[in-house]
C-alpha cells in the first residue's frame, strides 16, 4: 500500500470515527439549561433544549473540539493500521 493511499483512508477512518462519535450522548438536565452533549473524547455538538427564558431547540458546534477530535481519530487509525501493515509484513517474512 502506497503512502498516499495509506494516509488518503486514515483520513476517511479518522472522518467517519468523528461522526460516528455523535452516536455518544450525555444529557445535562440542569434545572435551567438542559442540553445534549454529543461527542468523544470530546464534546463538539451541543443541543440546548431549555434555558432559563423558556424551552429552545439549539445547536452549538465546538469547532476548535471537533478538530482536536478529527485529529485524535486520524492518530488512531493511522496507529492501528500501521500495526495492522507491521503484522502482516512480519508473518510474510516468515
Amino acid at each position: 500500500m502506497g503512502r498516499r493511499r495509506f494516509l488518503s483512508l486514515s483520513i476517511i477512518i479518522a472522518f467517519t470515527l468523528t461522526f460516528s462519535s455523535l452516536l455518544y450522548a450525555k444529557r445535562f438536565p440542569w434545572t435551567d439549561y438542559e442540553h445534549i452533549k454529543y461527542g468523544f473524547p470530546l464534546f463538539w455538538l451541543v443541543r440546548v433544549l431549555s434555558t432559563i427564558a423558556g424551552p429552545v431547540d439549539l445547536y452549538i458546534v465546538n469547532y476548535s473540539y471537533f478538530i482536536i477530535d478529527l485529529v485524535f481519530w486520524f492518530i488512531v487509525a493511522l496507529a492501528v493500521m500501521w500495526l495492522l501493515r507491521r503484522s502482516v509484513s512480519v508473518k510474510t517474512k516468515q
